[in-house]
């Protein structure tokens, strides 16, 4: 199994590239991720540093950069978790370095990670005598939280959503074309439905709002990625 550093590039080229090296394993792929938002201040200098590190890095790796989000960070989780499983159909592992990336977008990382079981690390920056900074100092492994991937039913309602779907009852009757509206069998698969529905919002894979009389259902960015 070949694996993959994900690494969200900030200002600090060197505690990067040091924060890089302090890992553990073989790597045979850098992947950097530089801000698709380059209005935002200082994304100007983290796309030079990116620049700077694709030239020292691929001395020794096969590097590829990517853009993500740093404004939103559901798109950025959805983005990350992209990568993960583009690299699990291949067969390689995937890390995510946070060492030198915007707090936005080392979230988005985080949740990556623990939806995904993925390694997750940062470092502390080093210091010289004159305060400024010369590199790192220590690797940081962070522990990861459990989170409650959708089970296979809750899968398959994600799916079945796919683009939207403009009521409850549309939705069981979609995942059951031959049940009869309004019979004890469709109340029953209605109340099972909706329960799901509750767990999936509050864990925002899907998303409801009110349209008219209706409420509307419809997959979230994040739903999306787990799905896909």
């Amino acid at each position: 199994m070949s694996s993959i550093q994900l690494v969200f590039v900030g200002l600090h080229a060197q505690r990067l590239i040091e924060s890089i090296r302090m890992v553990g394993g073989v790597f045979d792929k850098i992947v950097l991720v530089k801000g698709e938002d380059k209005d935002i201040e200082g994304e100007g200098l983290c796309w030079e540093t990116t620049n700077t590190l694709e030239k020292a890095l691929s001395q020794l790796w096969k590097v590829e950069v990517v853009m993500m989000s740093k404004l939103d960070v559901l798109k950025a989780i959805s983005q990350i978790l992209g990568v993960i499983k583009g690299a699990r159909d291949k067969g390689d592992q995937v890390v995510i370095n946070a060492s030198g990336s915007m707090r936005t977008l080392a979230i988005a990382g985080y949740f990556a990670a623990c939806i995904t079981s993925s390694r997750f690390f940062t470092v502390l920056p080093k210091y010289g005598e004159d305060g400024k900074e010369i590199g790192a100092e220590k690797l940081i492994p962070v522990p990861l939280l459990p989170v409650t991937f959708p089970g296979e039913e809750q899968l398959a309602l994600i799916s079945a959503i796919g683009e939207g779907v403009e009521t409850l009852d549309d939705l069981v009757i979609k995942v059951n074309p031959s049940i009869v509206k309004d019979s004890q069998d469709f109340r029953n698969e209605r109340s099972r439905i909706s329960h799901h529905l509750s767990k999936l919002e509050e864990s925002n894979f899907i998303a409801r709002e009110k349209k008219g009389r209706n409420i509307r259902i419809k997959v979230s960015e994040l739903g999306s990625a787990i799905l896909n």
